[in-house]
């Protein structure tokens, strides 16, 4: 009878060992996959900067300029020079060029579409570019001299919101300034 528990014991004991074991091994091997694989994501993008002609020098200054963008407003990067923000969509110019475009090599035009608040970092609509396109409030991450146009549906106002949270500027729709000065806008009450 001793020995029949000890060998049921003895049993039980390999089977927990062996599980543990076998775990250990799964655990091990798909942490050491996810360590050394870079992110696929992180691959889409370089992929995408490579087909746009941007030498992997300039694909890795867009991502740092990308990454600063994210910590400071968040966001989900979806493309190599995108971010979609909460209520707006925020597109980089590449590297060496003065209009934000596709990555399919269209400049995209400096109008802006129907229902939307575009802002751009630089005057003469040029730059880095917000396309903000819910009644939200969104970050303004520029203090330069840029511009916007609002072609939201004809008599909304857009408001201009400082440090202090108070609407100290406004913008009806339609309306356009190619030399707008965004230090003192911290955010933007679309709608």
């Amino acid at each position: 009878m001793a020995s029949q528990r000890h060998l049921t014991q003895w049993k039980s004991r390999s089977l927990v060992c062996w599980l543990v074991t076998a775990l250990s091994i799964v655990t091990m091997g798909a942490g050491t996959a996810n360590a050394s694989a870079p992110s696929p994501t992180r691959e889409e993008f370089a992929r995408q900067a490579a087909a746009a002609g941007l030498s992997p020098a300039q694909a890795r200054r867009l991502q740092a300029r990308v990454d600063g963008y994210l910590e400071n407003l968040g966001g989900v990067q979806d493309a190599a020079n995108q971010i979609r923000l909460d209520g707006a969509t925020l597109t980089l110019t590449l590297p060496g060029e003065e209009r934000v475009r596709s990555l399919t090599g269209s400049i995209l035009a400096p109008g802006c579409s129907y229902r939307y608040l575009c802002a751009w970092k630089y005057q003469d609509y040029t730059g880095d570019r917000i396309n903000y396109y819910y009644c939200t409030t969104v970050s303004m991450p520029w203090a330069t001299f840029g511009s916007f146009r609002n072609n939201q549906t004809y008599g909304t106002v857009t408001r201009f919101i400082d440090i202090n949270h108070v609407a100290f500027d406004y913008s009806e729709s339609p309306e356009d300034d190619p030399n707008y000065y965004w230090a003192p806008v911290y955010w933007i009450d679309v709608c």
